[in-house]
């Protein structure tokens, strides 16, 4: 599970986010990236749409799989970013390690760039 202070909870910090954002994607996740002021913690959110599959289990499945992958990249992560990570739906038959080395080479080019 994140730690709190690294969630996006509220629609209307989505809102911002979708409105405002840079996308950086991969093969099956899309990053949507808002900066903020450098002195806060990023905060992340997940969504994994029902075009992604019908069944609930899935999404939950592939969503644990986000958060952990994620969750082990806060440290490296830069200061005031508000993310979105989005599935695709070729995200499904993907492994962990599959979706932590996204998530690994996603984060890079947010601190290269």
């Amino acid at each position: 599970m994140l730690p709190r202070v690294h969630r996006l909870r509220r629609s209307s910090d989505f809102r911002r986010v979708y409105n405002r954002s840079l996308a950086l994607s991969s093969s099956s996740l899309v990053f949507r990236v808002h900066r903020r002021s450098p002195k806060v913690s990023s905060r992340i959110g997940i969504v994994i749409s029902a075009k992604i599959s019908k069944k609930a289990t899935v999404r939950n499945r592939l969503r644990r799989r986000l958060r952990e992958a994620l969750r082990a990249q806060l440290r490296g992560l830069p200061n005031g970013l508000d993310i979105i990570v989005t599935a695709r739906p070729g995200s499904i038959g993907k492994s962990y390690a599959n979706l932590n080395h996204q998530c690994v080479t996603i984060i890079r080019q947010l601190k290269d760039g």
